[in-house]
């Protein structure tokens, strides 16, 4: 599996705390997600606990950056939580992380998911430092 799996994982799993807040990290790794190398799941379990960790900021930084935040649906939302987070506290290169954000949104999302992806994306990685 790939870098990008682990971030498509990641956004199932805030996608679905979103819509169960009662669903655990735990009953995910166990049972739904479809990574089963270790270290990928060691990966997915910190990227996951990491963007929980200062999700508050990360939805601050998103609502800054979209006039009609309300409106996005929480499978963009979730994508754009996982992208807005290794935007901020990564080392990884913006044109990589939303390249890949974007590429997410065009798998799971509607026609317009990419282009909100990467308009808000832009919009945060443009305003704000790591």
């Amino acid at each position: 599996m790939s870098r990008r799996a682990v971030r498509s994982e990641a956004m199932k799993f805030i996608y679905a705390k979103t819509l169960n807040d009662s669903f655990t990290l735990g009953e995910f790794l166990f049972s739904l997600t479809k990574i089963k190398n270790p270290k990928e799941k060691e990966d997915l379990e910190l990227l996951v606990q990491s963007i929980i960790r200062v999700e508050d900021k990360i939805e601050n930084f998103i609502k800054q950056c979209s006039e009609e935040y309300e409106k996005l649906n929480h499978l963009d939302i979730s994508i754009l939580k996982v992208g807005a987070f290794e935007l901020l506290y990564s080392n990884l290169p913006k044109s990589i992380v939303i390249n890949e954000a974007v590429e997410i949104a065009k798998e799971y999302g509607d026609d317009v998911s990419k282009a909100i992806v990467n308009a808000i994306l832009d919009c945060i990685g443009a305003h704000y430092e790591r």
